[in-house]
């Protein structure tokens, strides 16, 4: 099974002030007028959240520096285009999109070490960052163009069916309390990805993480033979661990690969059906398509099913693109 979702640049004019500091060694100055492009709306049907949301620009901070690493020049912006007046030469610029103020980072090494958190995000204001590397100002620049890409990847679920195989369990009950994910990375660099990480959601829900880009209630119940169709998604950082612990050590918590956990009581009883996600990587969208139930879930929300049922269908593309899945348990 394989759905591909697109996500391709699309201009986002931004206008900015400027703050200028000391020319540093050069002689001649010029007007830059920086260009952002952003995403365009992944071509894939999802139901509590517009394309304008993942796609709005509230904020737009720049970053220019010399070949020595010092940022020469520093300018804001809330729309159109970003202009700054900066000397001539090769230079690193970088763009921040949707992040707290930074305009008290002054090298390159400081823009390195800045973090956004999770929690820095929302619907509707997703952080995105972008550079260009060894650009070449001379007197007749006048424009330059960044590409920006979101921090967070995207999870989606499109439908849960319902197969039971035991027509006992068949009968019973089944009604969602919510679906989340766990084991989401709360801290990535702008740039470098980073290497220290906060996680949220550690084994379970917790109410107290931000959890709006995480989890989502649900009260439906969903009968034998039939399909929930509503779309739910998710917007983590990117998680590259390898790690799936099942059995005991699941539930000793340790660094481990994303989980999606759809929260039901079956007959009255708690009832999971976790699933670990693929490495997440920025930017990238990853569909489940069709999450099909066919037997009890486990007792707790770490606790993978353990099933020859479980099956993953997995494609990743380009840098734009993520992974779609089938899942059945």
């Amino acid at each position: 099974m394989k759905n591909f979702i697109y996500a391709a640049a699309a201009c986002l004019a931004l206008a900015a002030c400027s703050k200028e500091v000391p020319n540093l060694g050069h002689s001649d100055k010029v007007d830059l007028t920086i260009q952002l492009n952003g995403l365009e709306k992944p071509f894939t049907k999802v139901t509590n959240v517009s394309s304008s949301d993942e796609t709005a620009v509230n904020s737009v901070q720049l970053f220019v520096c010399d070949e020595s690493g010092i940022v020469e020049a520093y300018a804001t912006s809330t729309g159109a285009l970003v202009n700054a007046s900066v000397s001539t030469g090769m230079k690193n610029i970088y763009a921040v999109v949707n992040a707290p103020n930074l305009s008290r980072v002054k090298t390159e090494n400081e823009l390195d070490l800045q973090q956004s958190s999770l929690g820095d995000n929302a619907i509707g204001s997703l952080v995105m960052s972008g550079s260009l590397l060894g650009e070449e100002i001379t007197s007749s620049t006048s424009r330059k163009v960044i590409t920006v890409k979101r921090i967070v990847a995207k999870v989606t679920l499109q439908s849960i069916k319902r197969q039971f195989t035991n027509d006992e369990l068949g009968g019973k009950e089944l009604k969602f309390r919510g679906i989340y994910l766990t084991d989401v990375v709360a801290n990535r660099s702008y740039f470098n990805g980073g290497v220290e990480y906060n996680w949220y959601n550690k084994l379970q829900y917790t109410p107290s993480d931000p959890n709006v880009l995480l989890h989502d209630t649900v009260t439906s119940t969903l009968a034998q033979g039939g399909t929930y169709s509503t779309s739910h998604s998710f917007y983590p950082y990117p998680n590259t661990s390898s790690e799936m612990p099942k059995g005991a050590a699941a539930g000793t918590w340790s660094e481990r690969r994303t989980m999606l956990v759809i929260d039901t009581t079956l007959d009255g009883q708690d009832n999971y059906y976790p699933v670990y996600l693929p490495e997440l990587e920025s930017n990238k969208t990853y569909v489940i398509t069709s999450f099909t139930l066919t037997k009890r879930g486990s007792k707790h929300p770490w606790e993978p099913v353990e099933s020859s049922d479980v099956s993953f269908e997995i494609q990743v593309a380009d840098w734009e693109n993520g992974a779609t899945y089938t899942e059945t348990i």
